[in-house]
């Protein structure tokens, strides 16, 4: 029914959105940030807004001297690091499934 394809929609995006932001929140854990914290929609860490801030007026130097930027680079690209893999596994399930039906004849859903 309707009902249950639009509460799989939500269920299946908010899983999405953690697994995401789990891969930050991972990555930044293992360069040791302090403070590091999971929010449903973003990670922080005890100086984000001010990385941010330094990042956003082209201040390079100043943003390095609060932790090194390949490891908030990194932390930032493991999210869609994340991402990727799971959609990878989701797909290599499903590809598995079907030719498990197709050669089962059997109607999978």
């Amino acid at each position: 029914t309707t009902r249950i394809k639009s509460f799989t929609l939500c269920a299946n995006k908010m899983i999405a959105i953690v697994f995401h932001e789990s891969g930050h929140y991972i990555g930044y854990r293992l360069f040791g940030f302090n403070d590091v914290r999971l929010h449903y929609d973003r990670v922080t860490y005890d100086v984000s807004d001010q990385m941010l801030q330094k990042l956003l007026r082209g201040n390079l130097d100043a943003a390095s001297e609060l932790y090194p930027l390949w490891q908030v680079a990194i932390g930032n690209a493991l999210g869609p690091l994340f991402t990727i893999v799971a959609i990878l596994i989701c797909c290599i399930i499903l590809f598995w499934v079907q030719l498990y039906c197709l050669i089962e004849n059997k109607k999978c859903v």
